[in-house]
C-alpha cells in the first residue's frame, strides 16, 4: 500500500485524546503523487473533485505538497475522518511561491467543500501582496493585516490559532521566513462574534494565478 507521513487521531490513550491531529511532511511521497486524504477542487470555488490539480513537488532536498496551475480559487483540503470536526486548534507550517504574481493560503475551520463554503483562509495575492485574514461565508473583526509580503523562492512559516469561547471564534496568526526570529507576538489578533462565525473544520490549501505554490510541514495540534 501508499505509504504515508499523515498521522491522524482516531484513538484514545489513557482517556485522553493525544494532541496532535495531523503532522505531514510528505517526505514518504515520490514526485507528482497525490498524497493520502487530501481532496483536490476544482478552480473558481467549485465543490468538483479534481485530483490532478495539487501533487507532490521535489524542491532541493526536500518534498513539498503544491500546484503549478494558474486557475484561481482551487483547494486541496484534508478529508481525513471526523476533520471537519476539529476545533480549537494549532495550525502550522510553512509555504513557498515562485512569482510574485502567484496567489497562495492556507484555510481553517473549513467546511468546504464537504459541507458548506465556509471557511477562514490567510492568503496574500497579487492586488493584497502582503499575507492577511480573508474569511469566506462570514466576517471578521480587529487587526486582520501583516506586513509580510513574501519574496520569491523562500520558504515562509506561518502559524495560526483558533479559539471557540462560545460567544465568539478567536484567530490569531504569524507569518515569518524561515531562517528569521519567529515573531513574539501575533500579527493578526482579530475574531468573529457574528451570527455566521464557524467554530470547527479541517484545514486546507489555496491557490491562485501564476508560477509554483508549495506547502510543507503541515501540523495541526489541539489547543492544550
Amino acid at each position: 500500500g501508499q505509504l504515508s507521513s499523515t498521522e491522524t487521531v482516531e484513538i484514545v490513550i489513557n482517556g485522553e485524546t493525544p494532541s496532535i491531529l495531523l503532522s505531514d511532511n510528505f517526505e514518504l511521497y515520490g514526485a507528482g503523487e497525490d498524497p493520502v486524504d487530501w481532496k483536490d477542487t476544482g478552480k473558481n470555488n467549485s465543490f468538483n473533485e479534481d485530483p490532478a490539480l495539487f501533487e507532490t513537488k521535489v524542491l532541493g532536498n526536500t518534498i513539498a505538497f503544491g500546484t503549478n496551475s494558474r486557475n484561481s480559487n482551487i483547494h486541496s483540503h484534508y478529508n481525513g475522518e471526523g476533520a471537519v470536526t476539529w476545533t480549537n486548534y494549532i495550525y502550522t507550517g510553512r509555504m513557498y511561491i515562485t512569482n510574485s504574481r502567484g496567489g497562495i493560503g492556507v484555510t481553517f475551520l473549513s467546511q468546504y467543500p464537504d459541507e458548506d463554503d465556509v471557511y477562514y483562509r490567510l492568503r496574500r495575492y497579487k492586488r493584497k501582496p502582503n499575507f492577511y485574514l480573508a474569511p469566506h461565508g462570514t466576517s471578521v473583526k480587529g487587526d486582520t493585516k501583516t506586513d509580510v509580503n513574501p519574496q520569491t523562492n523562500k520558504w515562509y512559516r506561518f502559524r495560526i490559532e483558533v479559539e471557540d469561547t462560545a460567544t465568539r471564534t478567536n484567530i490569531r496568526a504569524k507569518v515569518w521566513k524561515e531562517g528569521d526570529a519567529e515573531p513574539e507576538g501575533f500579527q493578526i489578533d482579530a475574531y468573529d462574534d457574528s451570527s455566521s462565525r464557524i467554530t470547527s473544520g479541517t484545514v486546507g490549501v489555496w491557490t491562485m494565478s501564476r508560477g509554483v505554490k508549495l506547502f510543507d510541514d503541515l501540523e495541526v495540534e489541539l489547543r492544550q
